[in-house]
């Protein structure tokens, strides 16, 4: 071979190589330089391949659970583990890989692979839950149920259902003819009794409180109540049902000019001023200041009031301030009332006080009654 021959070798080789990889500029008829790129041919199948794939591609949420998962992104008091789990569902709608997905929200890839598994899977009965009649506040329960981390089977139980149900009686025993010094249980005083009863070796006050919340009972909490006992129960219940008539009405009794008024007292009142004034809250730079109030006061002794609760408006109408509530209180409390509306037609709901019902008070009301358009004095007894 010659040194020519060896050359054009080199160069046809050369520029095969160069048309292969690069791009080939070439002049034609007007100067006008032209770009030939030289691509690979498509491959038919694989054109096709990919229009199928694009075709069979499953939308990851519907409008609604847009909206839904949007706004749970959104809301302040949604809980930590859901606002993530949406957000990476959002972009999974939104169409971004994975690998990107786990670096915005800083996740390991295997938990977006596995909540976009979780979530297909589930949306495919909540997806044909939209066209049925399901109330909006279920449908939102169940996708967070969806959502949710799927049950597991934990540690081995180290107490047994004998256990919590003695723990539980305990907690409703009555500690009022007890030796404790207490007299609520708290958690901390049902583990070291449980305890001592033998019935757990041992247990931390956080798992009483634990079994106690799955039980919904709360020991350490009271309220009062009254335990009626009349003496005739069908009298009393009719006297009630009277009651309860006349506050059903009392919209309509107020239409037609009725006052319906329901009347007491409270006594023991303390009757307290502040020895100086009180400063209102101010601005400030560097510390903000509320109020500023004396804590000495001056006493002037005790007040008793009376007051009326009109029960079509639900207002407190002409109280009366006073010293005592003897009968004479109560009838000028009476007739201060009635001078609202002197010609109105009143009803007065009281209880059965002394006050309220004596002897000597009776020829008093008579004639306020007559006086006045008084339509009863009912007495609850």
């Amino acid at each position: 071979m010659t040194i020519i021959s060896f050359f054009t070798h080199a160069m046809e080789t050369y520029c095969e190589f160069v048309s292969s990889t690069f791009q080939i500029f070439f002049m034609v008829d007007d100067d006008t330089p032209q770009c030939i790129e030289n691509k690979p041919s498509e491959d038919p199948l694989t054109k096709d391949k990919a229009v199928h794939k694009q075709d069979k591609k499953v939308s990851v949420l519907t409008e609604l659970q847009r909206n839904l998962f949007e706004h749970w992104v959104r809301c302040s008091t949604s809980p930590q583990w859901l606002v993530i789990r949406c957000r990476i569902i959002l972009a999974l709608d939104d169409e971004k890989p994975k690998y990107r997905i786990s670096r915005e929200q800083r996740k390991d890839v295997k938990t977006v692979r596995k909540w976009a598994k979780r979530w297909l899977l589930a949306n495919r009965e909540l997806s044909k839950l939209e066209d049925t009649e399901i109330t909006h506040k279920e449908y939102c329960e169940r996708i967070i149920v969806a959502l949710r981390d799927a049950t597991r089977r934990g540690r081995p139980l180290i107490f047994t259902a004998e256990q919590v149900v003695q723990l539980i009686a305990l907690a409703c025993e009555v500690k009022d003819d007890s030796d404790e010094p207490t007299s609520h249980w708290t958690w901390t005083e049902l583990a070291m009794e449980s305890v001592k009863r033998r019935i757990f070796e041992e247990i931390s006050p956080s798992s009483v409180g634990h079994f106690l919340k799955g039980a919904h009972i709360k020991p350490h909490l009271s309220r009062y109540w009254l335990n009626p006992q009349p003496e005739n129960p069908e009298q009393f219940y009719e006297e009630i049902k009277v009651i309860c008539d006349l506050y059903h009405t009392a919209l309509c009794l107020y239409k037609k000019g009725i006052y319906l008024v329901s009347t007491d007292e409270k006594t023991g009142i303390q009757a307290l001023e502040r020895e100086h004034p009180t400063h209102p809250a101010r601005a400030d730079k560097k510390k903000a200041k509320g109020e500023l109030r004396e804590h000495n006061y001056t006493r002037h002794g005790t007040l008793c009031l009376i007051a009326n609760f009109e029960v079509a408006t639900g207002k407190i109408i002409a109280p009366t301030i006073g010293h005592t509530r003897k009968e004479e209180d109560f009838l000028t409390h009476i007739k201060k009332t009635v001078s609202i509306d002197p010609h109105g037609q009143w009803i007065f709901v009281t209880d059965q006080l002394n006050t309220h019902m004596s002897e000597s008070l009776v020829p008093k009301l008579d004639k306020l009654v007559n006086n006045y358009d008084i339509l009863a004095f009912t007495i609850l007894k």
